[in-house]
């Protein structure tokens, strides 16, 4: 599982930095001046995500399996 867990937290680092790098990709005249907003789309579109599916794959999923097994 330890491994799992790595490998996620690879992808998701991974994920952030394509975010990161399409974001600072538009032309600045596109851009929105306030920096507060580059942060805030950043933790909208890549950290959540990444979170979530933390939380799915290695709470939620883990979990229910228990539950389930139990109730067997």
């Amino acid at each position: 599982m330890r491994q799992h867990l790595l490998m996620y937290a690879f992808a998701v680092v991974v994920w952030l930095a394509y975010v990161s790098f399409r974001m600072l990709s538009v032309p600045a005249a596109d851009r929105n001046p306030n920096p507060a907003a580059f942060v805030y789309c950043l933790v909208l579109v890549g950290a959540l995500p990444g979170a979530l599916g933390y939380l799915l794959l290695f709470k939620a999923l883990p979990w229910a399996g228990r539950l389930l097994r139990r109730s067997s």
